[in-house]
């Protein structure tokens, strides 16, 4: 088995398969063993279709900049056809019948899905725990939190069972467990990546899939790869200047950074270690030369919460009507 296979991140696990020194089946395999070995522990996978990802393996996968890396996705709004998604969700089993769009644009960069990851119900907490598959641990201490609602998928990059996977943040999904498991997160702006072809958008736009990863240029590469309005898209935005890798290769500028130490819930008081860690990081800010600026959002906290609630309970209304009507014509065919 390639035991070095922890070591690399994705674009470096790729190099080393157009370079001939170690093939898509090795890879695979480390990652099958990875998760054979941790996962029991862990509860980040929820599906395996390892047979189907050793024949893509060994039909030759696209030649992207991802060509054969081992993948995992989400199982919320990922659909990876012909394999169920639960949406972490005892009421919900459906057989995509399709791709997603970002899917697609994720499988033509070379990756090699073999497996869904866990999720909160609808993906509506911040922990990992839904009753249907049960929670997920953090790889650092089992009976903590891995965070969520892309807990499974930040538990799987953080423990080494594949270097990055599919990921979702709506309200600090993707940036929770990323923070929580030790992984890079980043939640692309609006309208920047596709959620379609069944969704226009998730709760009024402020869902983005992406991924979570184990170094910022993988995040980079796949935003690149990803990217753009899909057909029928309800707006789109303007492209980037440039690559997003090639702005992750750049030296920083100077920036202005807000330093926001106030709670967004009423009445929750900080613990003081998360207070320290929140000042020494942005002293180690300033060392590198940014601007650190102590600065407080001038909103209504309550009405914010308050409209907040209410386009997410009415798109989480909507997706379960939606999903379950899905899953109970699939099992009547």
């Amino acid at each position: 088995m390639f035991k070095e296979y922890t070591q690399y991140d994705a674009i470096a696990l790729a190099a080393l398969v157009n370079a001939g020194e170690v093939s898509a089946k090795e890879l695979l395999d480390a990652a099958v063993y990875q998760a054979n070995t941790l996962n029991p522990k862990l509860n980040a996978i929820i599906h395996r279709f390892d047979d189907r990802a050793y024949h893509a393996a060994q039909a030759g996968l696209p030649s992207g900049i991802f060509n054969s890396v081992p993948y995992l996705l989400k199982d919320l709004s990922f659909s990876f056809a012909d394999e169920p998604i639960t949406m972490g969700s005892r009421s919900v089993n459906i057989i995509s019948e399709s791709d997603s769009e970002i899917v697609k644009r994720m499988k033509a960069t070379g990756v090699n899905t073999f497996g869904k990851t866990n999720t909160p119900e609808f993906g509506l907490i911040i922990t990992t725990e839904p009753k249907a598959h049960g929670a997920t641990h953090n790889p650092f201490k089992k009976g903590y939190s891995s965070g969520g609602s892309s807990g499974g998928s930040a538990a799987s990059v953080a423990s080494g069972i594949v270097p990055m996977a599919g990921a979702g943040d709506g309200g600090g999904s993707i940036r929770f467990p990323a923070a929580w498991c030790g992984a890079f997160g980043l939640k692309p702006s609006r309208g920047r990546n596709p959620i379609g072809p069944k969704f226009g958008e998730g709760w009024e736009g402020a869902v983005a899939d992406h991924v979570i990863t184990r170094s910022v240029r993988d995040s980079a590469a796949m935003l690149d790869a990803t990217n753009g309005a899909e057909i029928g898209a309800p707006y789109v935005i303007a492209p980037p200047d440039g690559t997003f890798l090639q702005a992750a290769m750049r030296a920083p500028r100077q920036l202005t950074i807000a330093l926001h130490q106030q709670p967004l819930i009423a009445n929750t008081v900080v613990d003081k270690e998360v207070l320290a860690v929140l000042e020494q990081t942005a002293k180690q800010l300033e060392a590198m030369g940014h601007r650190v600026i102590p600065a407080e959002p001038n909103i209504n906290i309550e009405q914010f919460w308050h409209d907040f609630m209410v386009v997410v309970c009415t798109h989480t209304a909507f997706t379960i009507i939606l999903s379950v009507t899905l899953g109970q014509n699939i099992s009547k065919t």
